[in-house]
């Protein structure tokens, strides 16, 4: 609360008990006197809420602050995965037809930091992403023809408040498991996709993060397929 309105609601609050205590002593004779206090009372109470309502209204929430870096990492488990094109059935292959042969999908890792100055209570963190960068997706494991197309990531790991939903311009993937995040600390997500067709330009993914006790935080990455790829073959 700012000090003037502290102040302010010292002061009413002092004036309130001494109107009260007018009100206790005052004697029965004094009619016109005890209205009148009572009349007062009820003003100052009314400015004790003003005050209070307005300390509500001026108050800001804190924001969310967050560093996101995204990359490849050869150091995670099957970072890089070849689709055989007898492998596709045909809606498949033509969902892919723009791809280079043999397509490939890569876990991108995007790094999320903490770089508020309090912890996120119950954080939401959300990626909206572009339908075309899917990977060919097998309905069950033992099939064997890949039949449909997805996005697989390590949200999934826990699928209590996993939420997914397909538009026709995108697929939004939200997860909420944490009950906290420690801030100055990291998380890293991985999210598999298709990176290369037959442009390779670079495309967005919009990230949100939310929380409970502060505002939300968003930012648009933007992946550049080539890049990303030239990268991570040049590491040891």
């Amino acid at each position: 609360m700012k000090t003037k309105y502290i102040i302010t609601l010292v002061i009413a609050f002092l004036l309130t008990i001494i109107f009260g205590l007018l009100i206790y002593f005052a004697s029965k004779e004094k009619q016109k006197s005890l209205g009148n206090a009572l009349q007062i009372t009820s003003v100052l109470a009314a400015g004790v809420a003003v005050i209070i309502a307005l300390h509500g209204s001026d108050h800001k929430r804190k924001r969310v602050k967050a560093k996101i870096e995204h990359f490849i990492s050869k150091e995670i488990k099957n970072w890089e995965v070849t689709y055989n094109e007898n492998e596709l059935d045909k809606v498949v292959k033509k969902f892919f037809e723009i791809c280079p042969k043999p397509i490939k999908s890569y876990k991108v890792q995007f790094e999320i930091t903490n770089d508020s100055d309090f912890d996120w209570i119950n954080p939401t963190v959300t990626f909206r992403l572009p339908i075309e960068k899917q990977h060919p997706q097998k309905k069950i494991e033992s099939d064997q023809k890949y039949s449909g197309q997805s996005y697989n990531s390590n949200t999934y790991n826990s699928t209590a408040n996993l939420r997914q939903l397909e538009m026709l311009d995108g697929i939004i993937i939200s997860n909420s498991n944490l009950p906290y995040w420690r801030h100055k600390t990291h998380l890293t997500i991985w999210i598999k996709m298709v990176l290369e067709n037959l442009s390779s330009d670079p495309f967005n993914v919009q990230i949100f993060v939310d929380c409970e006790n502060a505002e939300g935080y968003q930012e648009e990455i933007v992946i550049k397929p080539k890049m990303l790829i030239k990268n991570i073959k040049q590491s040891t």
